[in-house]
Formats: C-alpha cells, structure tokens, sequence
C-alpha cells in the first residue's frame, strides 16, 4: 500500500496545489487524500478494509496510530490501532468479513494527552511499561513486565500468560514473569489460572477450579473453586471453598466454610472454620473456632481450639486448650491439654506422659498412663488404658471413674472414686469416697484426720491386679478410713491408723499399734498386736490373733485364736472364748457379767 501511495502523488497532475489544499476529516490536506483514496481502491478490490486516516506518515507502518486492518485465526478481519511506539495494540472485538467497497472503522478509543487510553469493548495488548485505562468491557492482554491502571466501568477481562482476572473496579494489574497481581479495593475480580496474587481490601475475588494464587488485604470475601490452593492473608477476611480446596490462612478474624478441604493456619491466627471433612492444621498462637472437623497441631505450638466433635491430633510438646465437648484428641509425650465446657459430651484424649488440665464443666476420658491430669471441682475424670503406668490425679471436690486394669494415684480431698476389678488406687487426702470391687487394690494414706470412706464387698486378700499388686485395702500410716461392706481384707501400715467398720462380716484386719471402731453387728479377725479396739453397738464378733491388745465392747463375742496370748478388755456382757483350740490364753476383765466360755485359759478380773 506504501508502493500506491506514493505512486499516487507521482500521477496526481494537481500535486503541488493539492498538497497546499486542506482537507476535510483526518487528513492535512487533499494531496494525501488523494494518495489514501487510491489506496483504498486497490483495498476495495482485494476485500480489505479501507483507511480513513492519517497521521502525516507517507508509510503506513505498524507503529504509527493510522487504523488499519488485521485477520483473525477465524479468517475474520479486525480493525486495529498501535499506539505509543507500538507498544500498545487496540483491536476491535467485533470480527467482520470485509467485502469489496470496505467498511467505515470503528473507534477503538481515544488516546488522552497524558498517554491513557479511553476505551470500552476493545482488545487490548500492552507489550511493555504501564498504560492507564478507562473504560469497561475490554479485553487486555499484559506481556512480562507490563502493567495496567485500571478505571472500570464495568469488568474489564486482564490476561498474563496463562492466568486471566476479570476485574470490576479500580484496580492496578502488573505481570510479572508470567503470573497476574491485581491490587486495589473494593473491587470485584474473579481469577482463572495458576500463580496469581491479588492485593485487595473490602473486595470480592473469586477463583475458578483448579486455581493457585495469594490474596493479601483485609474485609475481603473469597470463593476458592474446587482443589485450588490459595494462601490468604490479612484481617477479617470470609473464604469459602468448593471441594479439595486447600487454604493456607494467615490473620485474624478470619471465617472459612469449606468442604471436603485442607485449612492450614499460620502463626497467631484466628479463625472460625465451618463445614464438612475439613482438615485443618494449626500452629503457635493459633486460635480455632471449628466442630467436626480434624485438626493437627504442630509440635512445640500453643493453640485455642473451641467447638465439639473434631478430631485433634498433637505433635510432641504442644500445648492445646479446648473449649468444647465429643472432641477427639490424641497426642505425644509432653503434650498439655486444657479442657472445659464439655457439658454432657465427653472428650476423650488418648496419651502417655501427657498434661491434662480439666476446666469448668468438664467431662473427660483420658486414655493413656503416666500422664498428670489436673481436675477441678465437680469435674467427672474416667481413665483408662494405663498399661501398669499410673496416672496422677490433683483434685479436690471432682468425681473419677476407673476402667478394669487401671492403675491411679489420687492427690486431694472429697472426691469420689469408683474402681474396677484389676485396679490399683493410691488415694492420698482426706475425705474421699472411693467404691470398689473383689479383685481390685485400694491404698489410702495422707488423709490427716479427715476419714475416707471405702464401699467395699468381697475385696479381700490374696487376688491379684493388672500391675501384679494384691488386692484389698491399705491404710498407710497415720491414715484414717472407714470401710463398709464385707469379706474384705484390711491392712493398717505403720502404725497410727484409725479404721473404722461401718457393718458387715468376713472382715480380715492386719495392723499393730491402730485403732478399730465397729457400727454394731461388725464381723472381723483381726491379726496384729497392741491395737485398740472399739466394738460400738452391741452384737459385734471380734477374733484376735495377737498380743496385748485393747477392746471396748458390749454385749460382744472375742474369740482369742492364739495361745498364751493377753487381751484386755472393758464393757459388760460380753463372751470370751478361744474357738480354736488355743490355750493358756489370759482375758483382762475390766467390767461385769462377762462369760469365759473357753477352757485351760484364764479370766483375769479388775476393778473398773
């Protein structure tokens, strides 16, 4: 066309005078429409489209801004414009075959003084620097290291490489090798493609399937499509994500309802996670709002969780504080767990060598042994799964249940405990209420002064637990129980005990130097020397294998099993005997109408 233009001035027999003639529209002056006109005949001829501007170039080069025309892959014609070097292509989006005679050129925008472009509905390429846009529904294409600033009316569609964001708003949108960040607020972009970072404040971004990119901004609302990866970051952001998306989140305030997908928190979040088959993984400072989800907590890391039904698994070291009830936690050694509000929903925690700390309103299973748990008042605690390895129990006020085979010892004062066969309970503190059951073992000791109560029947001697301890019950020095039930078996250590039999019979006592008090109708051998015995009430049995021991009794049977044994004993009405065959046994006499029925032993009366 540069050939016929020139040709043109070469044949016009006016070219001196037309060139000094102005001329209408876009061209300086009749010469060169001249040259145009014949251009645009050989145009008409070939199908093109014709030109109808110029720009003072005699060539129509690609880099000047006279329109010209461009095929499409569909064989379909485009106007186009390059501007500013070349740097920037306009192309209209309306394909048309063009047919001889030519079409009249859309406008493809305005070019501003200051180099912005206005424009709407256009296709447009920015090869290199930063272009300004006005304008809605266009399409721009941005190469490696271009940017465009962006004043939508209407969604404007940005291209980098493969990743595409349709933007509605202000924006600034930049590649950088290949990939696409859009910045600005307010704005609502929706984002298809890999590696794209969009910085946005009150926004709305939404992202196809598939899809890995940053959101970094605050008040932002976010869709992920199904298995995409994104990492988001900021305040108060709201995320929700289609199936097998993958969140990594970082911020506070921060709200995510996801489906079948992964949640993986930085440092010092704080986020409410909702939805179905959520995994979520936590780290230090993190506080979790979620339920029915699974969640892991990394080593070393201090973490909030509140909501029921999630499952929560803990590397070594962490410390996990849970609000919240039917919550599954397991750990490792060192771990500490801080639990409260379960209500009526028990949680459950499978550990060893582990703290466990029971809140307000908690009921909990732990399930492990050497682990310390620390109870509150009016908590419920069931252990289980000790495996010979004790747990230790702080509480005062707190109620704890024993599975079969379980070994605890317990630190504090009026609580209640219920044993199982196969137990072992050390129970040291005052005031505690502890049932057990033939086959299991009971030690109490520390209760300074203040009785604990055992409900016992058939836990004699002589059995075995899970740990290879004997069964029966043990009072450690200086300890004070009462036991109620029957055919137990009572050992006093040391000396100073004080154990009290609250009715029933078949009782076997150990003990020297203690004191033994009976409800009426009481039952017991007592083995030991040098014990005082108090049978209140009447009607008690009492046989003795020992030596030098004291009885209080009335309207009682003792029954010295030993020979040559002393026993000294003040009350009335009562019956001495030796129903083992035992001689030369001596009965202290210290009150009245009391009856030797035992031969070959003597009956030694003193003065009350």
């Amino acid at each position: 066309m540069a050939l016929i233009h020139e040709g043109a001035h070469t044949t016009d027999p006016n070219l001196a005078a037309d060139f000094q003639t102005p001329s209408s529209g876009k061209f300086p002056n009749l010469a060169e429409q001249v040259a145009v006109a014949a251009e645009n005949n050989v145009e008409s001829q070939l199908g093109e489209s014709v030109r109808i501007d110029y720009n003072n170039s005699p060539f129509l080069l690609t880099t000047n801004t006279t329109l010209h025309t461009a095929t499409n892959n569909d064989g379909s014609v485009s106007w186009q414009e390059q501007i500013s070097n070349g740097q920037i292509t306009l192309t209209d989006q309306t394909h048309t075959h063009i047919g001889a005679g030519g079409n009249a050129a859309p406008n493809l925008g305005t070019v501003n003084s200051d180099g912005s472009i206005t424009a709407d509905h256009v296709n447009i390429e920015i090869g290199s620097g930063s272009i300004s846009i006005t304008g809605g529904g266009n399409n721009i294409a941005l190469s490696n290291g271009s940017s465009a600033n962006l004043t939508s009316s209407g969604e404007n569609t940005v291209t980098c490489g493969n990743t595409v964001a349709i933007i509605s708003g202000n924006s600034i949108a930049t590649c950088i090798n290949g990939n696409l960040n859009e910045s600005g607020q307010n704005n609502s972009v929706n984002a298809t493609g890999s590696n794209i970072s969009i910085n946005e404040t009150n926004g709305n971004v939404a992202f196809s399937n598939g899809a890995t990119g940053d959101v970094e901004g605050t008040g932002n609302t976010i869709v992920a499509g199904e298995n995409d990866a994104l990492n988001i970051s900021g305040d108060n952001n709201t995320v929700s994500g289609a199936t097998g998306s993958t969140v990594n989140l970082t911020g506070q305030g921060e709200s995510v309802s996801i489906t079948n997908g992964t949640v993986n928190l930085g440092a010092n979040t704080r986020a409410t996670i909702s939805g179905t088959g959520v995994t979520v993984d936590a780290v230090d400072g993190d506080l979790v709002t979620e339920s029915n989800a699974t969640i892991y907590v990394a080593a070393g890391s201090t973490v909030t969780i509140t909501g029921s039904g999630d499952t929560i698994v803990a590397a070594a070291n962490a410390q996990v504080t849970v609000a919240g009830g039917s919550e599954s936690i397991s750990g490792q050694a060192g771990d500490t767990f801080i639990l409260s509000g379960t209500g009526a929903n028990a949680d459950t925690v499978t550990d060893s060598n582990a703290t466990v700390v029971l809140g307000s309103n908690a009921d909990v299973n732990v399930i492990g042994g050497a682990n310390t748990i620390n109870e509150s008042a009016g908590d419920q605690l069931n252990v289980s799964g000790t495996n010979n390895d004790f747990d230790a129990v702080n509480v005062n006020g707190g109620a704890i249940s024993m599975a079969t085979n379980t070994q605890v010892n317990l630190f504090g004062n009026n609580n209640t405990v219920r044993e199982a066969t196969g137990d072992s309970l050390g129970a040291y503190g005052g005031g505690n209420t502890i049932d057990t059951v033939a086959g299991a073992l009971t030690v109490v000791g520390g209760t300074n002064g203040n009785l604990d109560l055992v409900n016992a029947n058939g836990d004699g001697f002589g059995g075995t637990t899970a740990n290879g301890q004997g069964t029966g019950i043990y009072l450690n020095g200086n300890s004070q129980a009462n036991v109620s039930g029957g055919n137990d078996g009572v050992n006093l250590g040391g000396s100073g005990d004080y154990l009290g039999l609250l009715g029933g019979s078949g009782y076997s006592v150990n003990g020297t130097g203690d004191s033994i008090g009976t409800w009426a109708n009481t039952s017991f051998n007592l083995s030991g020397s040098n014990d005082g015995v108090n049978l209140w009430g009447g009607g008690d049995y009492l046989s003795v294998n020992g030596n030098g021991n004291n009885v209080w009794a009335n309207n009682s049977t003792i029954d010295l099993l030993n020979s040559n044994a002393e026993i000294q004993v003040s009350g009335d009405s009562n019956v001495y005997e030796s129903s083992s065959g035992a001689t030369g046994d001596t009965f202290v006499d210290y009150g009245t109408y009391n009856t030797l029925t035992a031969s070959s032993d003597i009956l030694d009366v003193r003065e009350n």
